[in-house]
């Protein structure tokens, strides 16, 4: 597993080639990293984007992000999808949001409230960070791309389909939630985080929700109760465990959909078997966003 210190992180943007070299903007390709401080309220706590780019011309190519589970294990995440992102020649890049600047509340959950319950202003949501590396992506890169695909899994899953309820109009063209702990019910009448009652989430910003290309992928073996599944009431009501949980999500995002009249254009994928492994989730998933799997 490749980490990097703390301290060497750079608060603007920094390059380097996959021996730790740095490399010009222009010349980004293979795997790197690159550390990233947001315009704004984070630009003094960077993320690091752990990204593959595949020979060649990279202002053609789709754009993937990933986000990782709890660990923020963010260089793993990015080896198990470089085989399929390599044949299918789309840049990857991996988010992660060092445990040293980022509480989990603000990673998996937006920070879109703060630890007492009060709702931050929307330029302090972590989802805004996204927003800003995609258009630095594009200009490192010269992509011509106007949307970016999202895989997340479990608490990466957890930040995925929270960044598209808040952010319905967001330039997404997939999105997999895989293996979330646990789910932001798409309910106005539940309290966050739980659900959206006492956020600025609208019924038509929901409406424009459930028209998003959003897939619920779950593993049917993720079924232990480990020391980081969440086990508050609310999380419990969604189910005992994460394939529970993720039904219960699906199944009720349904309905709600339904009684808004809404479309809901999101999908279900079960891998049989498989539990909480997100290298296994990755090579399903593989063919929903290059249209092949990989083994």
């Amino acid at each position: 597993m490749r980490r990097l210190l703390p301290a060497f992180f750079l608060l603007a943007l920094l390059a380097c080639n996959g021996d730790g070299e740095k490399a010009p903007a222009d010349a980004l390709s293979g795997r790197g990293t690159l550390s990233f401080a947001a315009p704004g309220a984070f630009g003094d706590r960077p993320v690091v984007l752990h990204y593959f780019i595949p020979a060649g011309d990279p202002s053609g190519m789709p754009l993937l992000f990933l986000f990782p589970g709890i660990e923020r294990n963010a260089d793993d995440y990015l080896d198990a999808w470089i085989p399929a992102a390599s044949a299918a020649r789309h840049a990857v890049f991996a988010f992660e949001f060092p445990a040293a600047r980022y509480t989990n509340n603000e990673y998996i959950t937006g920070n879109v409230m703060d630890a007492d319950g009060r709702l931050n202003p929307r330029e302090r949501w972590t989802f805004s960070i996204v927003d800003a590396a995609f258009e630095h992506v594009r200009s490192l890169t010269g992509a011509s791309a106007t949307h970016f695909n999202m895989f997340g899994h479990s608490a990466g899953a957890q930040f995925v389909h929270r960044y598209l309820l808040f952010n319905p109009l967001a330039p997404v063209d997939k999105a997999v939630a895989a293996n979330a702990g646990w789910y932001t019910m798409p309910d106005l009448s539940v309290d966050f985080p739980h659900g959206l009652k006492g956020t600025p989430v609208t019924p038509d910003d929901l409406r424009k929700a459930f028209g998003r290309n959003l897939t619920i992928h779950l593993g049917t073996g993720d079924t232990r109760q480990d020391g980081s599944l969440n086990t508050s009431p609310g999380a419990m009501k969604q189910g005992p465990h994460r394939y529970a949980r993720g039904l219960y999500f699906y199944t009720n995002s349904r309905d709600l959909a339904a009684l808004a009249g809404a479309p809901f254009l999101w999908q279900k994928r079960e891998l049989v078997g498989v539990g909480h492994d997100h290298a296994r989730m990755a090579a399903d998933a593989a063919a929903i966003f290059f249209s092949t799997a990989v083994e």
